[in-house]
């Protein structure tokens, strides 16, 4: 069952289902060209809302990724009415949003029609989006292709992906010390050892190669970031004691951080100082960022941190209910962020800057 985006009206519509058995040696459609970019205002924390709704009641929803309006994709596993049988059943995994409705899709590395769980879903570029479960799935602006390789832990998901914007560099982590690097010669990803057994989190890196990884073990209750290098050695950049770091990213070459609810700063890269930047009222589970005056915090229920520029603001959007959220993107004024409604919905939030 699935709604038109209209604020705060939900009008049922009988979904119109595409089955996309997405195999190495088979395109997809074409997608939608992408917009033109609109300069972002520069002190703005106003925002306007819609709602969505996609798929049937208990289906799952864990990623997003926006590239424009009309052009979004959320991952997770989603089910569908089936009439011959009168029974619900998985009719995807992925979800695409062209500007007038919902259409499923269903990725499998092997090319079965077995719609495992998806996990992250990554927005680069109009070229460069990514969908990912126990294997990475990239558009590169003309078909889908499957990754499978040998190391990877299957069962431990992809918590984040990340890719350089000319795709030459592209890093995948999960449970379990599981991290793997793209080779562009052999167009694949290939095992990447990592000093420690602990889960990692977050990925994101430079242009150049460079990759930043943050993990850690809850039992011990520490972090580290990893650096590594373009030749594709590896160093323990920071060791965080009593931090669980989940999200990392940089402004201005500086490294920031969220651990539980707070925000932090490195203070000076040499030591392991980090400055308090400001708090949010729930714990921060995602953040992203798209300009320097445009990032975003969301927490895990009705609110998040939005960054103008200048200042933080904490920013509550006015859905009745209280939402559980698992994932956010930002496509210029847009943010698209995921979760549930209590009554097991699988929510999309809409917000326009403006």
């Amino acid at each position: 069952m699935n709604t038109h985006l209209r604020s705060f009206l939900f009008a049922l519509l009988i979904p119109l289902l595409v089955f996309v058995s997405c195999r190495k040696d088979e395109p997809a459609p074409a997608e939608p060209d992408p917009p033109a970019v609109v300069p972002l205002d520069t002190t703005s924390h106003e925002f306007v809302w819609e709602f969505d709704t996609v798929a049937m009641q208990y289906s799952m929803i864990h990623g997003v990724a926006a590239v424009a309006e009309d052009d979004i994709w959320v991952s997770g596993q989603f089910d569908g009415y089936n009439p011959e049988w009168d029974t619900h059943d998985v009719v995807g995994n992925a979800a695409h949003w062209n500007g007038r409705e919902w259409t499923m899709h269903g990725f499998n590395v092997l090319g079965d029609d077995h719609w495992y769980p998806l996990d992250d879903a990554k927005a680069l570029g109009p070229d460069n989006i990514w969908i990912c479960g126990g294997s990475p799935f990239r558009w590169d602006g003309t078909r889908w292709k499957a990754y499978d390789y040998d190391g990877f832990v299957f069962g431990s998901g992809i918590t984040d992906i990340w890719s350089s914007k000319d795709q030459k560099h592209a890093c995948a982590v999960g449970y379990r010390r599981s991290c793997v690097l793209y080779a562009p010669e052999s167009d694949s990803f290939e095992w990447f050892d990592m000093p420690r057994d602990e889960h990692f989190y977050d990925v994101n890196g430079k242009e150049d190669g460079t990759i930043y990884i943050a993990g850690g073990n809850p039992d011990l209750g520490d972090s580290h970031i990893y650096r590594i290098h373009p030749d594709r050695t590896v160093e323990t950049w920071l060791t965080l004691e009593n931090y669980l770091v989940y999200n990392t990213w940089f402004l201005r070459d500086t490294l920031f951080l969220s651990s539980e609810d707070m925000i932090y700063q490195l203070a000076v890269e040499e030591t392991n100082l980090l400055w308090p930047v400001t708090r949010a009222s729930g714990t921060i589970c995602d953040v992203e960022m798209n300009a320097p005056n445009n990032i975003i915090a969301t927490t895990q229920y009705n609110t998040f941190l939005h960054y103008n520029g200048s200042t933080w603001k904490e920013i509550s959007y006015p859905y009745p209910k209280v939402v559980t959220v698992t994932d956010l993107d930002i496509a210029g004024r847009h943010v698209y962020i995921v979760g549930y409604t209590p009554e097991q919905y699988c929510l999309v939030i809409h917000g326009t800057r403006l």
